[in-house]
């Protein structure tokens, strides 16, 4: 079957929607951008407004370690009052509990699983 003229696509026909297309994308992706551009101006105040308050807990963070650190000192020369407030800070997870110490001797060797031919398991034995 031929095709008449009124019946086939042209580039007049696709044209427009393909226009439409373009122009609704367009839109699209500027209205995205003022998006992200105002998500990122509303971060961005958040973060400044913030910077006050994380600073002076950091202050006061390290204030609170040197307490800690000059309690600690106090129990280790035998204060029993530090002694046991540095023990009632490890109970609440304030200072880490003390660790035993590891074994400083040289480490057991640990034995190859060997076949009844002397080679490692898992290993295929050369032919001479």
């Amino acid at each position: 079957m031929a095709q008449t003229e009124k019946e086939q696509i042209t580039m007049r026909h696709l044209l427009v929607p393909m226009v439409m297309m373009a122009v609704t994308l367009t839109i699209l992706f500027v209205f995205q951008l003022t998006q992200i551009m105002h998500d990122r101006d509303s971060l961005h105040q958040t973060i400044a407004q913030q910077d006050p308050s994380i600073q002076e807990a950091q202050k006061i963070n390290s204030q609170f370690g040197g307490l800690v650190m000059g309690t600690r000192r106090l129990a280790e020369e035998g204060n029993k009052g530090a002694a046991s407030l540095v023990d009632q800070l490890k109970q609440i997870g304030v200072i880490p509990q003390d660790r035993p110490q590891p074994h400083a001797g040289p480490a057991a060797p640990v034995p190859a699983a060997v076949d009844s031919n002397g080679v490692p398991a898992g290993m295929v034995p050369m032919k001479p």
